[in-house]
């Protein structure tokens, strides 16, 4: 049972993306270290969530496909009491991450839990105090049994970070709140325990990035860029281990409302530099602020996020390492000749001068914005603020020698001091351009330090209102300040143009499954983050499309393992 309770935790680690390591030390977890509680509601409410996204499946099938999955489950719950809430615990900062899961069991079923769960999973337990069991086997540990709760740990002195008369006292809020929540807290707050907690992360950070290996067929500038993108994600999570004072996540599936529900508070320790970065945030307006969300969009994406020093040093490095990658890329590509390739390279090298001037100059403000238009096609619009906007026109002037089926215009309008450009691809060469689009023309307008990108139809038209409106003051419409991203994005068409592109090449299963899941279901994801005074806020959204698409994915999986 801990194994398959590990298996269905495992997200907790990579959340953290803090792996295991070799040597094991024995005093128990320091004050320094964050504490992180992990909370699941009653394994009741649980399997009724299953049951409701396995049925979304409308069909005969539906039915037997949840018998399949609640049998299934049933051998993995035996003493377990149904109708209390499972805590995990992360131990961190002594060496290894280690868990201490706590199970709701009921005294009369203690003895079942023992021999019908735990030993058939090769777990063998002895008694050696009043409350204290030996575990043995696939789980060398301990398991303490008081107050109907039996709590697992690798070593014993980590029963001492835990109320073992009241297990569920700390996750009682989140258990209210969430169907699965997650509270991070560090205790101490000065300097001197933020530096314990980064070198203790350091040691681990260095271990998983030695372990992260390159693939056979992969060149060494994708391996880079994969590597250094991995390194990003571990250096935010070690800033947030470091430097957060509370951290709490939580996930709802609703099925009344039938959608689930996903929420994120962060707060920092005053005075430190992730408290500082976030001091930064809502303190202007987004130049692209007065560009509403269209009523029959598809997507839209907004980013207001000023750079502090930390995130410009980490982008640097990404951004070459993107370049690298591009370039490397370009060098293994058969249908260029000598002189596309070499254009291709300047281009790339432009992209990279572009988005490395703007990480210096601490900017991250843009949008995109695509919808379907009366006629029934695509409209897309897009905005990114830039350090300088030189590098596009050299950009546009390269383009039409990086492949066949590319002209530019150059010049052809002027709208407010903007620059409008013409490219024009051809169905050819650029099929997926055009799908993306849904046009064969793309507008570019650029001027010192603004880039408008249009296409579809009346994207001329579309392209001037859009710059008339950012010269507006900002009114109770417009996106507020401390919108620091946002996203609304309809799945399914994405989907169709994904099934359009690929045709019969990879898994062909699995997208024929997706877009079935979609058909006539709220298709819908939304996600914000904002500032509110000095703490961050976010939430996420997904319709029952997504919830069905999961379902099924669950399905498929239970009826392969009972297979084999």
């Amino acid at each position: 049972m801990i194994r398959v309770f590990r298996n269905k935790m495992c997200f907790v680690i990579l959340s953290f993306s803090i792996a295991t390591i070799a040597n094991r030390l024995h005093a128990q977890q320091p004050n320094s270290a964050m504490r992180v509680r992990i909370a699941q509601a009653p394994v009741e409410n649980f399997m009724a969530d299953l049951e409701h996204i396995i049925k979304l499946n409308k069909g005969a099938n539906a039915n037997q496909q949840w018998k399949n999955l609640e049998g299934l489950l049933d051998v993995f719950l035996v003493g377990i009491d149904r109708d209390k809430p499972i805590r995990w615990d992360l131990i961190l900062g002594d060496g290894p991450v280690r868990f201490r899961p706590s199970f709701p069991v009921n005294k009369r079923k203690l003895r079942e839990f023992r021999k019908q769960n735990l030993q058939p999973l090769g777990i063998k337990t002895v008694k050696r105090l009043k409350n204290l069991y030996v575990c043995r086997g696939v789980f060398p540990g301990f398991m303490h049994y008081q107050n109907n709760y039996a709590t697992f740990v690798e070593k014993q002195s980590d029963l001492k970070g835990i109320d073992l008369k009241n297990v569920t006292a700390r996750i009682a809020p989140l258990v209210s709140q969430y169907d699965l929540g997650m509270e991070a807290e560090n205790i101490l707050l000065d300097a001197r325990a933020i530096s314990t907690r980064r070198t203790w992360f350091e040691k681990n950070k260095k271990q998983i990035l030695a372990a992260f290996q390159k693939n056979e067929k992969e060149t060494k500038e994708n391996f880079e860029y994969r590597k250094s993108l991995f390194e990003l994600q571990l250096n935010e999570v070690e800033w947030y281990y470091s430097e957060v004072s509370n951290l709490k996540m939580g996930w709802i599936t609703d099925a009344k409302k039938n959608e689930g529900r996903g929420e994120l508070f962060l707060s920092a320790i005053p005075d430190s530099s992730l408290h500082k970065a976030i001091a930064l945030l809502g303190e202007k307006n987004s130049f692209f602020a007065n560009i509403p969300r269209n009523e029959n969009s598809i997507l839209s994406f907004r980013l207001n996020h000023p750079l502090d020093d930390v995130r410009k040093k980490q982008l640097q490095s990404i951004f070459q390492a993107f370049s690298d990658k591009a370039t490397s890329n370009i060098d293994l590509e058969t249908e260029r000749t000598t002189e596309q390739k070499e254009a291709g390279k300047k281009v790339v090298e432009k992209i990279h001068n572009i988005l490395a001037e703007n990480a210096q100059a601490g900017i991250a403000d843009a949008f995109i914005e695509a919808w379907i238009n009366s006629s029934k096609k695509q409209t897309t619009l897009a905005g990114l603020r830039v350090a300088d906007s030189k590098e596009i026109d050299g950009l546009l002037k390269l383009l039409p020698k990086t492949r066949k089926g590319r002209s530019v215009e150059n010049n052809i309008e002027q709208i407010d001091g903007f620059r409008v450009h013409r490219i024009v691809i051809d169905k050819d060469n650029h099929a997926t351009l055009l799908s993306l689009f849904n046009a064969s023309e793309i507008l570019i307008a650029t001027r010192k330090n603004v880039v408008w990108v249009a296409a579809g139809e009346n994207a001329m038209n579309v392209l001037k209102d859009s710059i008339k409106a950012v010269k507006e003051t900002p009114d109770d419409k417009s996106l507020s300040k401390d919108v620091v991203f946002k996203l609304y994005v309809k799945i399914k068409p994405f989907l169709e143009l994904r099934a359009k592109e690929q045709g019969k090449k990879g898994n062909v299963s699995l997208r024929t499954k997706a877009l079935a899941a979609f058909i006539g279901a709220d298709d819908v994801l939304k996600m914000e983050l904002r500032k509110d005074d000095e703490q961050l806020k976010g939430n996420m959204r997904i319709g029952n499309a997504t919830l069905r698409f999961v379902g099924q994915m669950i399905a498929d999986a239970t009826k392969k393992y009972l297979e084999e």
